[in-house]
């Protein structure tokens, strides 16, 4: 009987051993499916990954400046604007005869005339409508921008030379810095005056602006005018444009600032120095230090962001160009010995701009020759998009993998 019940089972049933071992197998082989399915997703991914991060290098290599034209203007040039329509670039050239120079003909269309004594800056007015100059006489010319016709001409604001200065959004109130001569016997400087410029009378007037230095030599108003700073050698304040009261003073972060400016976007402080081949990033509300960023062969003497706040442009003593990622605070490309004379020496650059539509660059040097460069500050469409689907395949694959 015993004998019976260990009998071997008929053949048409399998055997418990057998079953399991089947059933094993068949784990064995599920597992190996799912890992290998696993496998190849994980493959994927990493394609997917090194594909998105050859897609943002290239993003980046297309960000790059090239040279476009040139014409000599025979001066040192410390200051140029463009027009509205960026047909136009409106110069500051040492002399009482300010050149206006045609982009698209590379020639100079003609001579602003008028001018009481030799220009020291040219502004655009926030609309575009009216060109700016101050001169050594302290002197305010207004033009018009399109018709390059002088509309109004006023003089000794605040009695004595000024050289930093900059329009209100509505174009009705000028904020002028003074430039620290001595009148009679007595040291001025260190003022910033608001200036009525429909009704052609001092609003408001603030003392004691400066740090080590005297001269205010540069005015910026923040585009949502809510503030202001007033820049000098050794000077860097931040002013509430409302209360014409000082908010906070950077003086001691900064020497021998060679420029300064405010972003579009009302966030940054951005300052270069004569002696230093880095720059500081201020918070425009705060004022605190945000960023300290080097890496430039030489000190950097012009600044110049675009429209949008994404990128910056530097230009340095050594003819260097830069274009910096403003999210960043990186350098992304650099154009080196961009400005070199007849010789083959390196020529420092006086002065930049960009137009309006972030495309150019305007930039003037000690060889006193004006230069318009191609900016290509935006990847091209379908590197956009190839980087848009590697990262919705990538997104994908996680869903599916968890």
């Amino acid at each position: 009987f015993f004998f019976l019940m260990i009998r071997r089972p008929p053949r048409s049933t399998q055997s418990r051993s057998s079953a399991a071992s089947d059933v094993y197998k068949r784990q064995v082989s599920t597992q190996s499916t799912w890992g290998y399915y696993i496998s190849v997703k994980e493959v994927m991914k990493s394609f997917i990954s090194i594909a998105i991060v050859c897609s943002i290098a290239c993003l980046t290599l297309s960000q790059t400046i090239t040279r476009k034209s040139e014409i000599n203007l025979a001066a040192n040039t410390y200051s140029v604007a463009f027009s509205r329509d960026n047909q136009f670039l409106f110069t500051e050239n040492g002399n009482s005869q300010p050149v206006i120079y045609n982009v698209g003909q590379n020639s100079i269309a003609e001579k602003l005339k008028y001018l009481s004594g030799y220009a020291l800056e040219a502004k655009l007015s926030p609309d575009g409508r009216f060109v700016i100059y101050s001169d050594y006489n302290g002197k305010v010319s207004v033009y018009n921008a399109d018709t390059k016709q002088l509309v109004k001409q006023y003089g000794h604001i605040i009695d004595q030379r000024f050289q930093g200065f900059a329009m209100t959004n509505n174009n009705q109130y000028i904020i002028l810095g003074d430039a620290g001569n001595s009148l009679k016997g007595i040291t001025h400087g260190g003022a910033v005056v608001l200036y009525d410029n429909v009704n052609q009378k001092e609003i408001k007037r603030l003392n004691g602006v400066h740090g080590r230095n005297l001269e205010i030599e540069n005015i910026k108003i923040s585009n949502n005018q809510k503030y202001f700073i007033a820049v000098g050698t050794d000077t860097l304040v931040i002013l509430d444009f409302e209360s014409f009261r000082i908010l906070h003073n950077l003086s001691s972060e900064v020497k021998g600032i060679a420029s300064a400016i405010i972003t579009p976007d009302n966030k940054y402080v951005i300052a270069s120095f004569e002696n230093a081949s880095f720059m500081k990033i201020f918070n425009l509300q705060t004022g605190q230090l945000v960023d300290r960023v080097g890496g430039n062969p030489g000190a950097v003497l012009e600044l110049a962001v675009t429209s949008d706040s994404k990128f910056l442009i530097t230009g340095t003593v050594n003819g260097y160009l830069s274009i910096w990622n403003l999210q960043t605070f990186k350098e992304v490309f650099r154009f080196e010995n961009a400005i070199i004379n007849n010789k083959g020496g390196q020529e420092r650059i006086m002065s930049m701009a960009i137009s309006s539509d972030n495309k150019l660059l305007a930039t003037t040097g000690t060889d006193g020759k004006l230069r318009i460069w191609n900016l290509n500050l935006s990847a091209p469409s379908n590197w956009k998009q190839l980087l848009m689907e590697l990262e919705d395949m990538e997104q994908e694959l996680d869903r599916l993998m968890f």
